[in-house]
């Protein structure tokens, strides 16, 4: 994807100086946008250009990102006395602030990475404003009193500042109010308030930041994404000094993914809630509740959305200290994903009941339209409630109050894609939607189209299966088509359905199908194992048993894709239009 690389300054809020930035743009309308904010002493484009290697990758996926310089860094005109926790905080809002004024950014797919003390600054940021609902950090520290010792800060106490001794440039005067702010901040509670997905990455060799803390962060967010991971052998800047740029290339593959999967899904639940206004007529200014998924794995949230959409499910059962700070009402209106964020529905509350979890009776439960009696409800939301207690710190009892919600599905009309496909230029020779998905159903063999080596085209023929709108493929862990993927998500899809040779007509009477859309990787191991399973019982129906045994014999060895349809046409010879 094509993007642009623009150098700016950003007034600061104050007025008294600028912040000196790059904002690195792909050419697209409503980009997801990333804030990259760097460590102690460094700048802008951070050790190694890390930041600069990693604004072009992500312009390559279609995220924007914006890199500056805080006070006392980079190109900055301001001494860095003036660097503190409040600063740096109110230049990260005026960057964000920035951002709002761009007309092909999204205002709602937005997120930030910070790199050691950066990444204490992201934290603090996202605790601090909602409208951050992503986040990854580099070595992120979750204190940053190591800096300096007691004898600093008594001599910081006499003159007002320390100097800080970093080795790679010149000494920097650490204020005695920098001082007192990381004294003083507990960055993890303030970062507990944030809603947003944390993905904490640090490598096992850090001798500054202590790699622990990657942990510590991901366990304070109650996001079910967050995570931490650890790569092996990595330094503080992720041996990106020292040649050898394996461990920093995994930082960034893993890194990408993360805002790839994570700001797009915000993306298109907004770009849904948009077209949901539009269809309904409803005012600009309605917001929706929530956007959310059913249960805690893939496979069950994905059936009881089916179960939503075919009308069996018409309720559901929260514990009361998930929706503490976001209680719905009647008339509340919310969004129902799929598990990977893909929105599907939209529903209206219609009725709420707050009970003890033992005072709720089968008349009541079976509005959920899960469980054929009391019994199995009661075992299969006794084992949710214990899991989500553990995510959200509170303990699964018979008397926990749980908060009963009857809904309405209000509007389920599929997220219409924002690229204008092109059109079937003979209109008369067009398949029907349902017939491609017969054909789709029914052939064998289809290629699979990607963006391979050096812009050449790779299409590459594969056995598939279909499953609503998604085709799932499997391959190994590596080559050609799982890297084109990871570097261009969008693919298309060819499939064969009828082709027979007419040579006294010199023609062919043909019937094919090509789909376009976005190909991801399956995490999820249930999600995964049900998508070989679809597989195995497509092309081997009556040998289910063995088939199950191939499976787990090549399990390790296995990789599993997805394509979410955006887009199917189909076309035939005008022969068989004409019959």
């Amino acid at each position: 994807m094509s993007f642009t690389i623009n150098k700016i300054k950003i007034e600061s809020s104050t007025h008294q100086y600028q912040i000196p930035a790059v904002l690195t743009l792909p050419q697209q309308h409503d980009c997801p946008v990333v804030i990259l904010c760097h460590g102690t002493g460094s700048d802008k484009d951070e050790a190694g250009n890390g930041y600069v290697y990693l604004a072009n990758r992500l312009a390559a996926k279609g995220i924007a990102s914006l890199r500056f310089d805080f006070i006392g860094t980079g190109e900055s005109r301001v001494d860095y006395i003036e660097y503190t926790f409040t600063s740096a905080q109110r230049d990260i809002n005026d960057v964000l602030a920035y951002l709002d004024t761009c007309p092909t950014i999204s205002k709602h797919a937005i997120g930030i990475l910070g790199w050691s003390q950066g990444g204490t600054m992201a934290m603090l940021a996202a605790g601090q404003n909602p409208r951050f609902k992503s986040i990854v950090t580099w070595a992120g520290s979750c204190e940053v009193q190591q800096l300096y010792d007691e004898a600093d800060y008594a001599l910081a106490q006499k003159q007002g500042y320390a100097m800080l001794e970093l080795g790679f440039r010149a000494p920097l005067r650490l204020s005695l109010e920098w001082m007192n702010d990381a004294r003083n901040c507990d960055v993890l509670s303030v970062f507990a308030k944030s809603d947003a997905s944390v993905l904490a990455i640090a490598g096992t060799r850090d001798d500054v930041v202590d790699p622990e803390c990657a942990s510590k962060i991901a366990a304070v967010s109650h996001h079910e994404l967050s995570t931490s991971k650890l790569i092996s052998g990595a330094d503080h800047c992720f041996n990106i000094l020292t040649g050898d740029h394996s461990a920093f290339n995994e930082l960034m593959a893993m890194s990408v993914d993360w805002f790839e999967n994570t700001l797009n899904r915000e993306a298109r639940i907004e770009r849904y809630w948009q077209q949901f206004l539009a269809d309904s007529k409803r005012p600009a200014d309605t917001r929706y509740l929530e956007a959310f998924h059913f249960d805690l794995n893939q496979r069950s949230a994905d059936e009881l959305l089916e179960l939503v959409l075919t009308g069996k499910k018409k309720a559901t059962s929260s514990s009361y200290y998930e929706l503490a700070d976001n209680l719905p009402e009647v008339g509340s209106l919310s969004i129902v994903t799929d598990w990977l964020g893909n929105p599907a529905c939209v529903i209206e509350t219609t009725r709420l009941q707050t009970l003890p979890f033992s005072e709720i009776d089968f008349a009541l439960c079976s509005l959920e339209g899960e469980d054929t009696c009391l019994e199995t409800w009661r075992q299969n939301h006794e084992h949710y409630f214990t899991a989500d207690g553990k995510r959200r710190g509170y303990e699964f009892s018979w008397d926990m109050p749980v908060i009963f919600e009857e809904f309405n599905v209000i509007y389920a009309e599929p997220l219409r894609c924002p690229t204008e496909f092109r059109a079937l230029r003979r209109k008369a020779q067009a398949l029907s939607e349902e017939s491609c998905r017969e054909i789709l159903r029914q052939a064998t063999t289809g290629v699979l189209a990607v963006l391979g080596d050096e812009g050449y085209p790779y299409a590459v023929p594969l056995n598939y299966c279909l499953e609503g709108n998604k085709i799932y493929i499997h391959c190994a862990k590596n080559g050609h088509k799982l890297d084109a993927i990871r570097q261009c998500e969008k693919v298309s899809f060819c499939v064969i359905g009828q082709d027979d040779l007419k040579p006294e007509l010199f023609t062919t009477f043909y019937k094919s199908v090509i789909v376009f859309g976005r190909a991801s990787i399956i995490d999820d191991e249930t999600a995964k194992r049900h998508a070989i399973s679809m597989l195995c019982e497509k092309y081997a129906p009556d040998l289910i048993a063995e088939g199950q045994k191939e499976i787990d014999a090549f399990w390790n060895g296995l990789t599993m894709l997805q394509i979410d349809i955006e887009a199917i046409s189909g076309k035939q010879t005008k022969d068989l239009a004409e019959e």
